[in-house]
């Protein structure tokens, strides 16, 4: 084994022990019933008719790689009945949101999320390594667990205090080349009443 190979493994064994680490301290904690961000559900879908928050920041949750949860920071305009454009606000969230949709078969589950807790927020806009969960660094960046539920049409967890959450997901087949924007079809819509 040469030098350079020894390097990539210590670096790839300390990546997994920190990580451990940082989910075992700081990793989301989950509720199954009562949360917040789920008093309400709709299935039919037509924004035209829906009331989406003016407050609170816009964070787009998804599951990338090796099950790590990923956040960025997003900008929303309504471009269809059940249809979002979604623009990514950095070049590094971008990057990694593009190369997991490459990696997807068809569709990559994934969740909009307003008014979620000032972490999440604050990590979504953050440069946070890709073998990092977002959520277990928000954590420590607000010093306590994120409280998340599970999504109810895609395998996702979602921040539980979000004002509204509109789950859906990516078609592979429309994301052909790198764009700051993607249109995101919604499943569900749930919020607090």
């Amino acid at each position: 084994m040469n030098k350079e190979s020894k390097e990539l493994s210590y670096a790839q064994l300390f990546r997994e022990f920190a990580s451990k680490q940082l989910d075992k301290k700081y990793g989301s904690r989950n509720v199954r019933r009562g949360a917040a961000c789920q008093e309400f559900v709709k299935y039919q879908i037509d924004l035209a008719a829906e009331s989406i928050p003016a407050e609170g920041d816009r964070i787009l949750v998804w599951e990338g790689a090796g099950s790590v949860t990923r956040l960025a920071a997003v900008e929303l305009s309504a471009s269809g009945a059940d249809t979002f454009t979604v623009k990514l606000l950095g070049d590094y969230c971008q990057k990694i949101l593009w190369g997991d949709i490459a990696a997807c078969t068809h569709r990559l589950p994934a969740a909009l999320c307003i008014g979620a807790r000032e972490a999440c927020s604050t990590i979504a806009r953050e440069n946070v390594e890709d073998w990092v969960d977002a959520y277990a660094a928000a954590g420590l960046a607000g010093g306590h667990s994120i409280i998340t539920t599970d999504a109810l049409t895609q395998q996702l967890k979602v921040p539980a205090s979000c004002k509204m959450v509109l789950e859906g997901y990516f078609q592979k087949s429309e994301c052909t080349s790198p764009s700051p924007t993607l249109t995101f079809h919604i499943s569900c819509i749930t919020g607090q009443l």
